[in-house]
This record gives C-alpha cells, structure tokens and sequence, in this order.
C-alpha cells in the first residue's frame, strides 16, 4: 500500500552546508538581532548563536577536526550545546550526541561502533584513547572564527546511536540536506514561524529532539527554550509562563507528568500555547483521550522512527477521540506488511515500513558503506492497521512477526477505556511459547474500591471485552494499578482467562 505519491525534494544549499545556510537565512530574512535561544534568564540572538559557532568551529580546526571528521559531543542541553553542533557542521564535520550514554560500558560500546576524532564533554569520559576537549574551550575568544566549509550534496551532517532489542548498536545517519525534508514534511502541521517560541522536552540525542530544537526553529525563524530537564527549579509550566512558549514538544510521557502537575478546574499556561506536539512515543489510548479532550485542536501527534529522523505521519483531527489514526506526511511513503511480505487487507495488523529519502536501516556497519535505503522500504519495529480510506493506525507496541494475527492492544485499550468506573488504562502484548497473550493495566476513578468492588469491575470487563472483540483480545490478565505507566505498583492481579466461564455464567 503506497499511502502518498511520490514528492520530489529540491533543497537548496547552494555550497551543501547547513550551518552556513542557517546564517545566510538569519542574515537576509532580518532574524540577525532577533532571539534564537533563551537559557534560564539569558537570551541569545541569532547573531549570538553564529557567531559562537564560528568561533567553536576554530577551536574544532584548531584540534585537527576538519570535513568527515566524527564529533562526539557528550554536552547536556545548553548553548554550548548549540555552538558545538553547529560549529563542527560548518568545517563539515558529523556530529553525534553521546549525552543520553550512561556508564562506561555504552560509552565503550558506542567507541567501537562509532569512534571518534573528538569528544566534547564536560567532565573527561575517560576513554582511551578518544581525545577529549573540553567545552570551555568552545568559547575561548582566542579561537579564530572560520568560514563554513563548501561540502557535496551529499554529505553526512549528524548520527544518532541507538541499541536494539537484541543490544546491537545502530546508527542512524542524516545528512545536510535531510532537514529540508524534515521541514517540508512539518512545515503545514506545525507551521512554526518568526513569532513561535518553541519548548521541546524530547532530549537532542534523537533526531526528533534534535531537530526540534535547532534544526527546524532556526530554520523557521522561531525563538527556543532550552530546558535542563536535570535541573532542580523551573518546572515546565513556569518555563511556559515566564518565556511565553507558543509551541510545546515532547513525548506522551512528559505531558502525562504535566498533565498530573496542571491539575484540574483552574486556567494554566498551557491554555496559552498554540500547538502542543507529541511524538517519539504512541501514546495509550487513554492518554491520547486526556490530551485531546485538554488541547482539543490544537493537539498534533506525529510519529517519527529512529529509520527516518524525524515525523512521517500525523494523527488526522476529525478522528477523534483518538490520535492514533492518521495519515503519511509527504514526501514520505508508508504500507503495512505481514509476515509473507505482502500489503495486508484493511483492519489486519501488519508491520510499518517507510519510505523516503531521509531514510536508513540504522545498523552500525563499516565505515564508508551507505546508510541509506534510497527510496526503498525500510521495515520498523512498530506494528500498524490500514483502513479504507487510507489513514493508518500506529499501534503503541512494537511489531513482533507471527504467523497468526496478534490481538491488538489499542482495540481492548479503547473498550476498557469506556466503563465509567475505568480512569485509565494500558495494554501490552507479549510473546510466549505457543500464543501472543495479552495483559491489561486499569486505574479506577475510585482509588479505594475494595476487593469486592475490584472483582465486579474485572468480571464486567472481561465479559464485554469476549463479547465485543472476541476471545482473542481477552487479556490473559487485568492487573489494577495506581498508575498504568508503572505497572510496578500493581496492588491486583486476576487471571482472566481461568473465570472468564464464570464470569460469563454471572453476566449472562
């Protein structure tokens, strides 16, 4: 199934360097003394922003870092964050952000799959025999500033590391270039602009953190909160307040925290924003319903995979009360699969793959072999239904090859979801010897229910999950829990299938 056509992509950089068109775009579209970036209580303007990476790419030439060089930069999300990035893309070197490694062991790992020629960090990684520099000297006014480098049009910018499910290191590539697509593909959905200030909660060592937090709003002119997610203080309601976010972008996760901060029945700074993004994550069911019924329109849930970099797809507004159901982001292609490989029939879950010129496999091979698929299919790791009309539901687990159909999560979530006693809810889909099983996470409204109460509402949600979507969605378990995103906290445990005859012959 080919969801869109084919768009072709003309960036244009004449010299191929991204860097230096970001400052020949500050320059003549008058952004030059605008602000580029607030940290805490400091502001930096788009003069600020190139300048200091100037000077940074000096203190890189000066180390012997020149075009194809790799750059660690082990830096927590900050200004010099920014000028280091920006100031190694200028001599042509390919930056990849290490900040999100823990531990020596997935540094060493990362050494091996991607060594360095430098690492920038602020406190020494201790990892012979990587050379290291530390970030003071990016400001170091006696490093001369130097031009941006003239680079092919095909040239790697930055990487992302990752480890899969099976611990193999990969590594995402994208180039100068890729960020245009990145842009083409958001610019309707999101519409930054001059006038947007931008807060993003999703870290800069993904792709999609990445670029919304430099690439995209420096490119459109935006002003953007860097936010230390480490740093006691400043929650993110009062970085929205004091700086006036218009935009907010993050994962599921971090607007479920927010969510739970905001409380209920009174005006926040949230009621100011004029788009609040999510992304990175598929988010429950129940989630999806709690931030469209507090953003309504102005909600966008884009899904962007660690193959393409950044967002593909976009939940469709007239689906509601779900934003799992949407449709593919031009220049980009997307189909469902099943396990022999062939488009699946409408309302079978299959496996997504993606399609575009931004996109790559991401496994770590040798140095110089092409990280890219070139417009073919990239198979992901997320399972996906298509419907008639073409929109695509992006299901919250990932896809698992099977040779029977695997029940799907989101149907039972959106069923539970619909008692009135059930605040929340989450299911999740494993793999056991002979059959994919499935098991459910609830929250009540009613946090002191007994256990009577408990087995009441298990009964009558077993009951009508047989009913309404037949036994292959019966979860193999309802597990009652304070909060679904920890099911750690689980007080209740039912084994649903070993009463489900009872539980019939009671309900009947």
């Amino acid at each position: 199934m080919n969801t869109a056509p084919r768009a072709p992509v003309s960036p244009c950089l004449p010299d191929g360097n991204f860097a230096g068109h970001l400052e020949r775009l500050a320059r003549t579209q008058g952004w030059w003394d605008r602000t580029a970036y607030l940290v805490g209580r400091e502001s930096f303007t788009f003069a600020d922003v190139h300048e200091g990476a100037a000077r940074a790419a000096g203190a890189f030439a000066a180390r012997g870092v020149g075009v194809g060089s790799r750059v660690w930069l082990a830096l927590p999300e900050g200004i010099s964050f920014i000028w280091a990035f920006l100031g190694a893309l200028r001599l042509g070197a390919v930056v990849l952000p290490v900040g999100h490694l823990t531990g020596p062991g997935r540094m060493r790992a990362a050494a091996l799959a991607a060594p360095p020629a430098l690492a920038v960090c602020d406190e020494p990684l201790g990892l012979p025999p990587v050379a290291e520099m530390p970030a003071s000297e990016l400001t170091a006014r006696q490093a001369a500033p130097v031009p941006w480098e003239k680079l092919p049009a095909q040239a790697r910018a930055f990487e992302c590391y990752d480890v899969d499910r099976a611990d193999t290191p990969c590594l995402y590539a994208h180039r100068h270039s890729d960020t245009f697509v990145f842009d083409q593909a958001t610019r309707v959905a999101v519409g930054l602009g001059p006038t947007d200030v931008c807060l993003n909660l999703s870290p800069p060592t993904t792709a999609f953190g990445l670029g919304n937090t430099v690439l995209l709003p420096l490119l459109r002119g935006s002003a953007t909160v860097l936010h230390d997610r480490a740093a006691p203080g400043e929650d993110v309601l009062s970085s929205v307040q004091r700086h006036g976010a218009t935009v907010l972008m993050g994962p599921p996760s971090a607007y479920d925290r927010i969510l739970g901060e905001e409380g209920a029945g009174r005006r926040t700074p949230l009621d100011s924003l004029r788009k609040a993004v999510i992304g990175a994550e598929i988010p429950s069911y129940a989630l999806g319903r709690r931030l469209l019924h507090r953003f309504g329109s102005r909600l966008l849930h884009v899904f962007a995979t660690p193959e393409t970099g950044h967002a593909v797809w976009a939940h469709r507004t007239d689906s509601l009360p779900t934003c799992s159901r949407g449709q593919v982001l031009a220049p980009y292609r997307l189909r469902v699969v099943g396990p022999d490989g062939k488009d699946t029939p409408v309302g079978t879950q299959g496996q997504l793959q993606v399609s575009g010129t931004t996109v790559g496999p991401g496994t770590a091979r040798r140095e110089g072999d092409e990280p890219f698929t070139q417009g073919q299919w990239t198979p992901t790791a997320y399972a996906a239904t298509k419907d008639e009309d073409g929109s695509v539901w992006i299901h919250e687990r990932p896809h698992r090859p099977a040779a029977v159909p695997l029940p799907v999560p989101d149907r039972l979530e959106r069923l539970l979801a619909e008692h009135p006693a059930v605040r929340e809810t989450t299911a999740h889909l494993t793999r056991s010897a002979r059959e994919p099983r499935l098991r459910a996470y609830v929250s009540l409204h009613d946090t002191a229910a007994d256990t009577e109460r408990l087995e009441l509402i298990r009964l009558a949600l077993l009951t009508r999950a047989h009913r309404v979507l037949g036994p292959a969605h019966v979860p193999e378990d309802i597990v009652f829990v304070h909060d679904p995103a920890r099911p750690a906290d689980a007080v209740h445990l039912g084994a649903s299938r070993r009463d489900l005859a009872d539980a019939m012959r009671q309900t009947a």
